[in-house]
């Protein structure tokens, strides 16, 4: 079986407490956004490259890896940085404070190395369907994953399965998408996709949520970060 976990933004404990409601031989899968707002972005990172867990890049993975390093030799440049001021990367940038460059540059190669969606054509539901598993919707832009990836069109997709906000993305007969970055109360499931993201990191939402694949079934972890 497969879990797929929504946006962790830095909450250590909270994802701790999830894993250990999800069965220890069952397949793990992060939808990205591991760091931001929450204390604890650099713990997720490590506790996900040390598990080798699957996961795929999100728009604060790309916003995290074009700053941090020049924020962290400038501090200077920190007020002025809208992934500081709009995303939570201040929170991010205080967990790395007493990191060497060295081991902000591992993480930075790591987060970089990425990919931006996940197709699991073994894993598959009762309607023939294979989990994908994306940052954010991928079902709009699904054809333009094979473009030229120097084209301005691949990078059109790319800026799409890391930060699409469609909430009724295009139906692709083959393939069923789990995602996060919208953050809902209660994930969001359909015939043909679901929404993992409910909003670990803000105090209106506060949970962490798992959905297994096929079977749908959900598992959710009260913020305990807070």
């Amino acid at each position: 079986m497969a879990w797929v976990i929504g946006d962790v933004h830095g909450c250590i404990k909270t994802l701790k407490a999830l894993l250990n409601k999800i069965p220890k031989d069952d397949k793990v899968i992060f939808v990205g956004d591991l760091m931001d707002r929450g204390p604890n972005s650099k713990e997720v990172i490590q506790l996900i490259k040390e598990n080798n867990y699957d996961c795929v890049r999100g728009n604060h993975e790309v916003a995290m890896c074009d700053v941090i390093l020049d924020l962290l030799a400038d501090n200077s440049l920190v007020k002025s940085s809208y992934w500081v001021n709009t995303w939570g990367g201040m929170e991010t940038l205080k967990s790395y404070g007493n990191c060497t460059k060295e081991e902000v540059i591992s993480d930075v190669q790591w987060l970089e190395s990425l990919p931006y969606y996940i197709e699991y054509k073994d894993i598959k539901n009762k309607d023939g369907r294979y989990l994908v598993v994306s940052h954010s919707s991928i079902g709009d832009v699904w054809e333009m994953r094979n473009l030229d990836k120097d084209s301005f069109e691949y990078q059109d997709f790319i800026a799409q399965v890391t930060n699409n906000r469609i909430n009724h993305p295009k139906d692709i007969k083959e393939i069923y998408n789990i995602h996060g970055h919208t953050p809902h109360k209660e994930a969001l499931i359909t015939d043909y996709y679901a929404d993992a993201d409910t909003g670990a990191c803000y105090e209106k939402l506060g949970n962490l949520t798992a959905i297994e694949f096929p079977s749908l079934k959900t598992i959710s972890q009260e913020n305990i970060d807070k």
